[in-house]
C-alpha cells in the first residue's frame, strides 16, 4: 500500500463461519467453555457469506421496510469474542509465537485518530494467556436491531428480501500483516463476498462521516470493494436512491499523503506503547483511552474478552486445534 507503506500483507487465512445456534448465553467471556467454541465453529471450512448481486440488477429507488425490531443482545454467543479467531488461526496453521497483536475491525482507526473514547464505549487490551499475543478491541454492551436499514441493505444486495429475518451466522476474515516491525493478525466481519470469494464491505451511512474508519475497516477485512448506498431520509420510509462501488484505493485517495502518514505513525506508536506496557504485563488486561494525543492504559473493571487461562490454553494447543 503505497500511501501506508508500513502495512504489508503476509498470510491470508481465509474466512471462517461462527454459528451461535444452540449455544448457551454467557454474560462473561470467563464463563465460555471449550465446548461452546467447538460448537460455534462446527460449520465446515469453506463456508462463505452470501454473494453480492450485480448492482445493475437492483431497481432504484427502493424503499426500506418498516419492520418489527429484530433485537439481539451483544453477548456471547452472538458476540463470539476473540478466542475464536485465535483458535481458527491456529487450526489453519498459524504459529502464535510469531504474532504480536490481534486487532479487530475498528482498532486501527482508534489508534490512528488518538481521540478520547466515547463515554459509553470501551476499548480493551488484553494479553492472551499462554501466548505473547496482545489483542485490542471494542467492548460495548448494546442490543443490535437487525431490522435497521443498514442490515436491510445487506439483505437486498445479497439477493434476499429486505424483510427477511437476519441470519445470525457471522463470517470473519483472518489474515496476517506486518505493521512496521510487528506481525498483526486481523479478524474482521465480512458482509458479503464477490464472484471471486473476496470480502466486500457495504455501507449506507453518510460518507461525510466516514473519516478513515471505513478505509481501516476495509483493510482489516481485506475488502477491496465498498458498495455504498445513497440513502434519502427526506421521504418516509427512507429509500436508497443510488448505489456505487468504491475501491480501497478510492477510499485512501480521499486523505492526503500527510494525513495518512500521520495516521500510520500514530498506529505504530500505539502498538509500541501496548507492547511495552508495564500495566498490561502486570495485570494482563487494561482499558485503552487517549488524552491530548497520548495513549493511556488504566485498570479495567472487566475480566477481559477471553475465557479462562485453562480454556485458552486447551483451545490454542496446535494438536487440539488441528483435531477439532
Amino acid at each position: 500500500m503505497a500511501s501506508l507503506s508500513a502495512f504489508e500483507s503476509v498470510t491470508d487465512l481465509g474466512i471462517y463461519c461462527w454459528n451461535p445456534a444452540g449455544i448457551p448465553t454467557r454474560r462473561s467471556f470467563q464463563d465460555v467453555t471449550v465446548e461452546d467454541v467447538l460448537k460455534g465453529v462446527r460449520d465446515p471450512d469453506g463456508a462463505l457469506p452470501d454473494k453480492i448481486v450485480s448492482i445493475d440488477r437492483v431497481k432504484l429507488p427502493v424503499s426500506f421496510v418498516d419492520l418489527i425490531p429484530q433485537h439481539v443482545e451483544n453477548v456471547f454467543p452472538y458476540d463470539a469474542g476473540y478466542i475464536v479467531p485465535l483458535f481458527k488461526a491456529v487450526q489453519r496453521g498459524l504459529k502464535l509465537e510469531d504474532i504480536d497483536f490481534l486487532l479487530g475491525g475498528s482498532s486501527l482507526n482508534i489508534l490512528a485518530q488518538k481521540e478520547p473514547i466515547e463515554n459509553d464505549t470501551k476499548y480493551i487490551t488484553q494479553k492472551c494467556p499462554g501466548t505473547d499475543v496482545i489483542l485490542m478491541c471494542k467492548h460495548k454492551a448494546y442490543t443490535q436491531n437487525y431490522a435497521e436499514p443498514g442490515f436491510q441493505f445487506e439483505r437486498l444486495l445479497t439477493g434476499r428480501k429486505m424483510n427477511d429475518s437476519h441470519d445470525l451466522k457471522k463470517f470473519e476474515k483472518l489474515h496476517v500483516m506486518t505493521v512496521g516491525t510487528y506481525k498483526v493478525l486481523f479478524s474482521a466481519d465480512v458482509d458479503a463476498v464477490d464472484d471471486a470469494g473476496e470480502a466486500v464491505e457495504m455501507k449506507t451511512g453518510n460518507p461525510r462521516f466516514f473519516g478513515m474508519k471505513v478505509m481501516f475497516q476495509m483493510m482489516s477485512s481485506q475488502s477491496k470493494t465498498l458498495i455504498q448506498g445513497q440513502k434519502d431520509t427526506r421521504c418516509r420510509p427512507p429509500s436508497i436512491t443510488s448505489i456505487r462501488k468504491r475501491s480501497l484505493q478510492d477510499m485512501m485517495s480521499e486523505h492526503g499523503v500527510e494525513a495518512l502518514a500521520r495516521a500510520q505513525n500514530n498506529i505504530l506508536e500505539g502498538l509500541t506503547e501496548l507492547k511495552n506496557s508495564p500495566m498490561l504485563a502486570r495485570y494482563g488486561v487494561a482499558e485503552v483511552d487517549f488524552s491530548r494525543g497520548q495513549i493511556m492504559l488504566q485498570p479495567s473493571d472487566t475480566a477481559g474478552v477471553l475465557p479462562t487461562e485453562a480454556v485458552c490454553k486447551q483451545l490454542l494447543q496446535p494438536a487440539a486445534s488441528a483435531s477439532a
